[in-house]
Order: structure tokens, then sequence, then C-alpha cells
């Protein structure tokens, strides 16, 4: 019976495991089966492309299989454009030897009398020769007004940038060039000015111990390039309309200037005063600058006004503008202008009677001012008598 139970166990087993294995197989097929799929299909997939270098390592051995021809090659070209840019250095050369040769036959005309000559050679000036007209006109004997507008037509054509150069050749008249500077570039030109520190910039310092000239020689000119190209004056007097406009900006112009640099301010006043000069008469200029608070925009102011030859026709009269001043700046600015002109001949004046009215006036500082003023006229009119 043992037997019998035993076998029994036997049989329920195996079939039980019989069972397991059926239940199981659909299972281990499923996971055998993709194995076998993607084996089946790698052999099916594409390619990789073949790398761009590769193709074109293969192209260039069948095209060019041997290096000593490319190298020929490349240095038959480099050669060539070397050649092609020497030629053309060589052609530039001989065009400015050309343009060379004309400017000097219009200056040599002009010096005969030609004026229509210097009139060619401003409207030959560009960006590209501005430079090299310079060098060539600077030792040329010119007017006031010729080197004026000869200065104007360069900074026309080269701006800033050629200003700067000649700032850096230390020459002399450089800021003549501001004007034609400021009418291509109004902004830019006086943003350079509203920025420049005569005193602190070693440029400019270097510049005018090189060029020999003042700070205040020097501002004067850049101020006169300027005015124009920010407040246009007026041709006629006109106080209801053009000269009372110019007048309020003008004066709104020097106010901001004093705030920033004075010296600049009192720069900008000479010739805003020079413009009035040309307008009003003493009389009017006079009522005017004595309306001005501040001494030294008002001495500036009369300075000019007495330079300009506002007082020519009797020029002592503009001694006693000047002792008429309360203020000892603009009074002594005033009587050394005024002794300038004197001593300058002005008004027919025999410069031995100014000798003795100045040796009549009080020792101080007036009388210093009217000296210096006096010697520095006759030193412009005759170096020999302010000697003695």
């Amino acid at each position: 019976m043992k037997k019998n139970a035993h076998k029994d166990r036997i049989g329920s087993s195996r079939k039980g495991v019989l069972i397991l294995l059926c239940a199981l197989a659909p299972i281990a097929i499923g996971l055998l089966l993709p194995d076998r799929e993607e084996k089946a299909e790698a052999p099916a997939q594409a390619q990789p492309p073949a790398r761009a270098s590769d193709s074109t390592d293969q192209a260039d051995t069948l095209d060019h299989p041997n290096p000593g021809v490319d190298m020929a090659r490349f240095d038959a070209r480099a050669r060539a454009k070397q050649r092609d840019a020497l030629r053309e250095l060589n052609d530039a050369k001989s065009r400015l030897n050309t343009d060379r040769r004309q400017w000097a036959d219009l200056l040599k005309r002009h010096a005969a009398g030609d004026k229509e000559a210097f009139a060619v050679l401003l409207d030959s000036i560009t960006t590209g020769n501005a430079l090299d007209i310079w060098e060539l006109a600077r030792g040329s004997k010119l007017s006031r007004e010729d080197k004026g507008r000869l200065y104007e037509g360069l900074g026309m054509a080269g701006g800033g940038n050629l200003f700067h150069q000649l700032i850096g050749a230390a020459d002399r008249d450089a800021a003549l060039a501001v004007k034609g500077w400021s009418q291509i570039d109004p902004a830019g030109a006086f943003d350079w000015f509203r920025q420049l520190d005569v005193n602190k910039n070693p440029e400019m310092q270097q510049y005018l111990a090189a060029a020999n000239l003042n700070e205040h020689g020097f501002l004067d000119t850049v101020s006169d390039g300027l005015l124009d190209s920010l407040q246009t004056a007026p041709d006629s007097p006109d106080p209801q309309t053009s000269s009372a406009a110019f007048a309020e900006a003008a004066t709104q112009l020097v106010e901001s200037l004093m705030r920033e640099d004075p010296m600049k301010g009192e720069a900008m006043m000479r010739e805003v005063t020079e413009r009035f000069a040309e307008l009003y008469d003493s009389s009017a200029l006079t009522d005017w600058f004595n309306q001005i608070d501040d001494p030294n925009v008002q001495s500036a102011a009369i300075q000019r006004i007495i330079e300009t030859g506002a007082f020519k026709d009797d020029p002592f009269e503009a001694v006693d503008v000047a002792l008429s001043l309360d203020n000892s700046k603009s009074r002594q600015t005033a009587l050394s202008a005024a002794f300038g002109q004197l001593g300058g001949g002005a008004g027919g004046v025999d410069p031995n009677s100014v000798a003795a009215q100045l040796n009549q006036m009080p020792p101080g500082r007036d009388r210093d001012f009217a000296i210096n003023g006096f010697a520095h006229g006759l030193v412009g009119e005759s170096p020999q008598s302010a000697l003695h």
C-alpha cells in the first residue's frame, strides 16, 4: 500500500512539473524570438555615411597626385598678386607725383596773382589727399585770409582726424582747421572742445610748447571756428529779431562754458563780441557790456571790442571807457587793450604823447597793465620804438 501511495505521489509530482513546463513554454519562446529577429535584421542595417574628409582626401589624391605641382601653382598665384600690388603702388605714386606738380603749379599761379588758381586748389582737396596738399602748401607764403580758407578746406575734408594729425605735427595753424571740421561735424567738434582742458591735457601742452603758442590765442582761434556753426550771427543789426536771438543764444553758450572752464568761456565771449562789434557802434557796444555782471565775461567783451577797432576814430575814448569800469579785472584788461591800440598807431596818435600820458598815471596795477598793452602795441607796429 505504501509503495502504491509513494508511486502515486511521484506520478502526481511529474504531472505537476509537466503542467508547469507547458505553462512556461510560451514565455520562453517569446523571450528568445526577438533576439533572433534582431540578429537576423542586423545585416540589413544601412552603413554609416562616409566622412566628407574621406571623400575629399580621395578626390584630392585623384585630382592632385603630385604635391610639388600644387606648391608651384600656389607660388605662381602669390607672385602674380605681388606683381599686381606693386603695379598698383607704382600707379598710385605716379598719380600722386602728377597731382603734386599740378598743385605746385596752382600755388605758383596764385602767388603771381591768379586768384582762380587758388580756388581750383581748394576744390581739389579730398579726404585722401588733404595731408599731401597741406604738406605742399604749408611752405607757401599765403595771406591770413587765404591760409584760413586753406585750413577750412582741410578741416572739411579730413574732419577731427586730420585736425589731430596737424596737432601731432605741431602745426601752428592747426586750430584754423576747426572751422571746417565744425561744418561737417558740429556736434563732434564741440564735444571735443567741451572736454578739452588745455592745462591738464599732456598732448595739448606738448603741442603748444612745440608750436610756441599760448593757451588764450589757441582757444580764441578754436572758438572762432566753432561759433558760426553753433550760433550764426545776423548780417545786420535788428534788435527785435535775429540780433536779439543771437545775443541770447550766444550768452547762454558763454555762460555754460564759464561754468565748466572759465578760460574757454572767456575765449568764446571774445568771439561773440567780435560778431557784435561788426553790427553796432561803440556807444551801443558800451551799453551792452556794461550790462554784463560776470567780471570775467565783461573783461573778455571789452577787450575784444577795443581790439576790433570800435574806438579807432577816437582811441582815447577807449581809455576813458576803461577807466570808468568799477571791476578791477575788467578795468585793467580794458586799459591794456586801449593802450595796445594806441601803441599800434590807432587814430594816427603820436606814440611819444601816449608815453607822456602813461608817465602821468599814478603807480599801481592800472598803470602796469596800460604800459604792458602799450609795449605790445609798439612791438607790433615798430619794434625799434618798443626798445626805446
